[in-house]
């Protein structure tokens, strides 16, 4: 995979937890006062490159923790399709690619979508509490109604997107086992 594939990847992902990072701490700590804001304005330099950074280190950690979330079903995606055996899939994968720029560009696609799927599957879903926090705790002047009709706003697209992220990546992930499977000759199906 291309290096700067896999730093956009990460970049992606640390970009969405960063937001609801934010989204969180504004609804614990409170909005930050007129000099913050104008601290923002007049470092827009230093704060992109900071941005950046912590966007790919929180996209690494949270890569990290959305495969390991995802991994039971994975493997058990794996065993369907493939059966049982004991090689890892990118192993499998990396053997049967090593002489085909085909099949190594169509698992790269795979690969590349199935991350950025599975990680916006687990965003979405703290960006949704990050708000409902910010809302109930941080909107009080807001009438009751406005404030409760926003939260089932907030629900009802996450639960759309989650369900639209979760499919994608579910499709995704078999059809790239799938392919592996076709690849090897296995009847397993």
């Amino acid at each position: 995979m291309p290096t700067t594939l896999l730093f956009v990847e990460l970049l992606i992902s640390g970009s969405q937890t960063l937001i609801w990072v934010i989204i969180l701490s504004l609804a614990v700590l409170g909005v930050p006062d007129v000099v913050a804001t104008t601290f923002m304005k007049n470092n827009q330099a230093i704060l992109l490159v900071l941005y950046m950074s912590i966007s790919y280190t929180f996209g690494i950690l949270f890569d990290r923790l959305t495969d390991s979330i995802f991994s039971p079903l994975d493997k058990k995606y794996k065993s369907q399709i493939i059966g049982n055996n004991s090689k890892s899939t990118m192993l499998i994968r990396l053997e049967i690619a090593k002489d085909n720029e085909y099949l190594h560009t169509r698992f790269e696609y795979y690969r590349s979508r199935i991350r950025i799927a599975r990680n916006f599957t687990i965003n979405i879903l703290m960006l949704s509490i990050s708000l409902l926090l910010f809302v109930a705790n941080r909107c009080n002047d807001w009438e009751k109604e406005c404030k409760i009709s926003i939260s089932i706003y907030i629900v009802i697209v996450t639960f759309s997107l989650f369900s639209i992220s979760l499919y994608s990546w579910t499709k995704l992930t078999k059809s790239q086992l799938k392919l592996t499977n076709d690849q090897i000759g296995n009847d397993n199906e």
